[in-house]
């Protein structure tokens, strides 16, 4: 897994902020429809919990949510979506 650790720690307490519950329009997907969703290009962060809960930042300020099927599995849709995600901001529970 190729996590920038840098982008974790700075961003941790804003992921913790948005899974705690501050977000504007939610939705839920399946977990096939959330990397669908990942690799179009359209998210801005991505964060998981320890309860396999993962949110999604869109580019237009909603949030999607999904349940990843183990641990840092999000984490590994990341470095296979390759540039698309390349800047995405990332964060951990």
């Amino acid at each position: 897994m190729n996590i920038n650790k840098k982008n974790i720690t700075l961003s941790a307490i804003i992921g913790a902020i948005i899974l705690i519950g501050c977000t504007q329009n939610t939705s839920e997907l399946s977990w096939e429809e959330a990397i669908n969703t990942l690799n179009s290009g359209n998210v801005v962060s991505v964060g998981q919990s320890h309860s396999l809960e993962v949110a999604f930042t869109l580019k237009d300020g909603n949030i999607v949510n999904t349940i990843e099927p183990t641990i840092d599995a999000i984490f590994d849709e990341v470095d296979k979506c390759g540039d698309i995600c390349s800047n995405m901001l990332l964060y951990t529970e």
